[in-house]
């Protein structure tokens, strides 16, 4: 627990920090478009927020009317400059608080020979790139490079480890504590968060932990029951495998030639995915289980050539240096998910 006494009120401290973010002001970051846009037609409806269901708190039976940030931007009635010039000044008066970065890439670029496939690491955390002799070639081929650690990556690492070391009671709070549990060894951890920022949509963020703690519901595709199967007998013959360094390092592949393109733009694996608050829950519920019996299946929604949606099951197994990830299209067992709306994020 971070806090020294608990917060009198936090229920409705959480609905003042969301609308914060909706709408930019109390030195809150907004949302990005998509998200804001999703969320606003959540909170619009007349009817109690998920994650109040059950409680004596009618939070959202009003609805909201103010509108999000990017909304007011649109419509002319908020000032990027002004806004941008009172976010600077919070920022600098929160310089002692971690914060959420994201690193642009004019800066990356002039400082390193940055290609989507790089994998680059932390100099502070003295990370060296090894990898076996069967693996070095592969690895090779994917230009990985272990150099440098951008500021946000940092900053990212330093709030998960906050969050983790705090009561596991909200779902982002048990994400943040199932990774940082389960990458025992530090230089683990940190390549990980690295690898999994990307430049302008970074894995870990504030939009993915908010979109958690507001519990979207029952939907199917977020149940321990889809993301977990407990009957994992396939009919058909695996697609292909993924070879993953101990930080999901893409490293290597053999078939997939349906993920051939997402694979070649991806560092790390848990970017092969068409939700991050899907993956997001895959990772709480998995890595305990993974890290104490060295194997587990799960299922996943990806992405494949244009906008099309695939269901694959992919079987995790420990191996020296890594892992080995056998993976099973099963999107025939599951075609009236790939029709349904997409999740928020």
């Amino acid at each position: 627990q971070s806090r020294r006494q608990a917060m009198a009120n936090p229920e409705k401290s959480f609905q003042t920090a969301l609308l914060g973010h909706i709408s930019g002001t109390s030195r809150r970051r907004p949302f990005p478009p998509d998200i804001e846009e999703a969320i606003l037609h959540e909170l619009r409806k007349k009817q109690i927020w998920e994650c109040f269901r059950g409680t004596n708190m009618n939070i959202g039976v009003q609805g909201i009317r103010k509108y999000g940030y990017h909304e007011a931007l649109k419509r002319g009635e908020t000032s990027p400059k002004k806004e941008r010039k009172k976010r600077r000044k919070s920022s600098l008066s929160e310089s002692t608080k971690p914060v959420i970065k994201e690193t642009s890439r004019k800066r990356i670029a002039a400082n390193t020979s940055f290609h989507l496939c790089d994998v680059e690491s932390s100099e502070p955390f003295g990370i060296q790139g090894t990898a076996n002799s069967d693996e070095k070639e592969t690895m090779d081929k994917r230009h990985v490079n272990v150099s440098i650690y951008d500021h946000g990556s940092q900053s990212t690492l330093t709030e998960l480890l906050a969050m983790a070391e705090m009561i596991p009671n909200t779902p982002s709070r048990m994400l943040a504590a199932s990774v940082v549990q389960f990458f025992s060894n530090q230089q683990n951890l940190a390549t990980f968060i690295e690898t999994t920022q990307e430049l302008h949509n970074p894995f870990f963020s504030s939009p993915l932990y908010h979109l958690l703690d507001l519990n979207p519901g029952d939907d199917f595709r977020l149940h321990d029951r889809f993301l977990l199967p407990e009957n994992t007998t396939t009919t058909n013959s695996p697609i292909g495998t993924f070879f993953l360094s101990d930080s999901f390092l893409i490293v290597g592949s053999h078939g997939l030639e349906m993920l051939n393109e997402k694979v070649d733009a991806m560092r790390n694996w848990v970017q092969v995915c068409a939700f991050r608050i899907q993956m997001a829950r895959i990772l709480t519920l998995a890595l305990p289980i993974l890290k104490s019996k060295g194997h587990i299946v799960i299922q996943r929604m990806v992405v494949t050539g244009g906008s099309s949606m695939s269901v694959l099951r992919e079987m995790i197994q420990r191996v020296p240096n890594g892992y080995s990830v056998t993976v099973h299209d099963v999107s025939y067992k599951f075609a009236h998910l790939l029709s349904l709306p997409k999740l928020f994020l």
